[in-house]
């Protein structure tokens, strides 16, 4: 028999009641002293060329910053077409810990850096890609756009 409210149930209810409380909300460019950028290796492409993205953040105040994340993903790259409908997804088909933790940007120009490489023979065209770090303190994005020609 199962209890009515085993104490592993109230410790669930107790994180999810507090993750229901907390910012959520997409920020771009500058937030909180710190500044986001999202970069291609290069501006154009041939089809099938892989294409390299590095998501940046960093610190612009004179203290740490910590940013706390819900699960083991600490960002994301999502690549559209010119109708903006979604050609890659970097997290697409990857698994992620299912743990909370933080990473801490050092004082005056500390930095977090994720990277991603975009491959599959992508048609001709303009391509946005948005880069975002789902942190609980609130989701930092980027963006830019590269061509396939």
């Amino acid at each position: 028999k199962i209890p009515a409210n085993p104490p592993s149930m109230w410790l669930i209810i107790l994180v999810l009641g507090v993750c229901a409380f907390l910012p959520h909300h997409t920020q771009a460019g500058e937030a909180q002293g710190l500044t986001v950028t999202l970069a291609a290796d290069k501006a154009v492409y041939a089809p099938g060329e892989p294409i390299a993205l590095t998501l940046r953040v960093v610190n612009g105040t004179p203290k740490p910053v910590r940013l706390s994340f819900r699960t083991g993903q600490r960002f994301d790259l999502v690549m559209e077409d010119g109708q903006g409908r979604e050609a890659w997804r970097w997290s697409m088909g990857r698994l992620f810990a299912q743990v909370l933790g933080e990473e801490t940007l050092g004082p005056s120009g500390g930095e977090f850096l994720a990277r991603g490489t975009a491959e599959g023979r992508f048609p001709p065209g303009t391509y946005t890609v948005k880069g975002t770090i789902p942190a609980l303190e609130g989701a930092l994005s980027a963006s830019t756009t590269v061509t396939v020609r």
